[in-house]
């Protein structure tokens, strides 16, 4: 038990270090092509930080443990969506354009829907690939507003604001070929760990005798959140909280398509019924993020308190 711990201890850290450098390659190399930071919040950087959940989801489908692997994809959504969202809106109420919560907004929640839906017809192998088509069309419908997004960041311009402190005066634009190959070792590395950890949760719960759901849906999912947190808080001190909304909206529908699309494209689910209430809890606090966000374009600190009081009830519905 000792030796899981300190695996899973190791593989969190590795997991949180590794990702977070490679959201910091792949926002540079965003901003290199000329995409503004909501973009690259909900594209580039929601596709990097959501590397920890599509690794141990796919690498816990391979294994044969589908339904843990959903678990872990539906509780890292919600961590997302309630926890990380009421680190950004606590700390401060970032203004969001009209248009990344129409569009990205509306992905998110098309995509929790989505996999409710398919959780809820059984979750055959064959809603995998049609899942992953879906990530594939959001995603050009997400990038077609680049030039709404560009129009916006030219309107609203403010001074840089790194979500890490980094190098200063003439080393701001670090060569391409030292970015590339920091974010592939980062890569790497990101994978390796979440192998690790998802052996160590196994290895524990099995002695400890925890349900499959808890260990998915709260264990792996926040390690793997970790990234996202940490990227959050990090972001929010140093001003940039809307970045965090179009991370938080970029891997919601990211997960929920993606990453569940190539769990079960791997491995249908055993026991669909299991996964049913939390699923909805999740796709619960999609919709409840994308509301508050309707109709006020910005998160308050009252809305972050309830998102985070909504988490415990998605932790009530792991089991049933």
């Amino acid at each position: 038990m000792i030796y899981d711990l300190g695996a899973m201890a190791i593989s969190i850290v590795v997991l949180a270090v590794a990702s977070e450098k490679f959201v910091i390659s792949s926002r540079i190399i965003s901003r290199k092509i000329g995409l503004s930071d909501l973009l690259a919040g909900v594209v580039i950087v929601g596709f990097a930080s959501s590397l920890p959940e599509i690794a141990t989801s796919v690498l816990a489908s391979y294994s044969g443990h589908s339904d843990i692997a959903l678990s872990q994809v539906v509780g890292s959504t919600t961590i997302n969506v309630t926890i990380v969202s009421a680190i950004s809106a606590l700390a401060a109420t970032p203004l969001i354009p009209s248009t990344t919560i129409k569009r990205e907004g509306a992905a998110a929640v098309a995509g929790a829907l989505a996999l409710l839906l398919v959780v809820g017809l059984g979750g055959k192998q064959y809603f995998g690939p049609l899942l992953i088509v879906m990530f594939v069309a959001f995603t050009v419908f997400v990038l077609k507003g680049a030039e709404e997004h560009r129009a916006h960041a030219a309107k609203h311009a403010k001074p840089e604001v790194e979500i890490q402190n980094g190098p200063q005066s003439g080393d701001e634009s670090p060569a391409n070929s030292k970015v590339v190959l920091t974010g592939l070792v980062s890569l790497v590395l990101t994978l390796g760990a979440a192998e690790v950890f998802l052996k160590g949760a196994l290895a524990l719960a099995g002695r400890m005798g925890i349900s499959g759901g808890f260990v998915g849906g709260v264990i792996l999912a926040l390690g793997a959140s970790l990234p996202e947190i940490a990227t959050a808080i990090q972001a929010a001190r140093k001003g940039a909280a809307a970045l965090v909304v179009g991370n938080v909206l970029g891997a919601s529908y990211l997960t929920c398509t993606l990453a569940a699309g190539l769990t079960l494209s791997i491995r249908p689910l055993a026991t669909p019924n299991l996964e049913l209430a939390s699923t909805a809890a999740m796709a619960v606090s999609v919709c409840l993020l994308w509301v508050f966000l309707l109709t006020g374009k910005r998160l308050s600190r009252l809305e972050g308190v309830f998102l985070i009081i909504f988490y415990g009830v998605f932790l009530a519905t792991l089991g049933i």
